[in-house]
């Protein structure tokens, strides 16, 4: 068997760097804040005499709003989902401009609860206990 001297390591100096340098936070200003624009603008304007809609200078408006003043509007229950249902009406032609719920959603309404009753019926009740 053979016998090994084991010597410590010796250390070797090492070079102390000074630290890095940083230079002072400067400081930034903030920039003058800044009124925003109203998220909504909510226009409740005022009629004249024949229920025409004014503009604040007081000049009538023209537009969509001020045109459906003579649509016939039905509130109604679906028969198929028991929903209520809006409808705004043109009264010359009797055409539909406006429903809530969307045909397409009272469809959906009406499949799903088809879907769940069809489910509920396939199920065998359990007569035993």
């Amino acid at each position: 068997m053979s016998t090994f001297e084991v010597t410590p390591p010796t250390p070797t100096p090492t070079r102390l760097s000074a630290p890095p340098v940083v230079q002072p936070a400067r400081l930034i200003e903030a920039a003058a804040p800044v009124a925003l624009d109203p998220a909504v603008r909510v226009d409740i304007g005022r009629s004249d005499r024949s229920g025409a809609a004014v503009s604040d200078d007081g000049r009538s408006r023209g537009d969509a709003a001020s045109d459906r003043t003579n649509d016939e509007r039905r509130i109604t229950i679906d028969r198929d989902t028991k929903s209520v249902v809006y409808q705004v009406l043109d009264p010359g032609t009797g055409a539909v401009l406006v429903q809530l719920p969307d045909v397409s959603v009272l469809r959906s309404r009406a499949y799903a609860e088809a879907q769940a009753e069809r489910r509920t019926a396939d199920k065998p009740v359990d007569r035993e206990a």
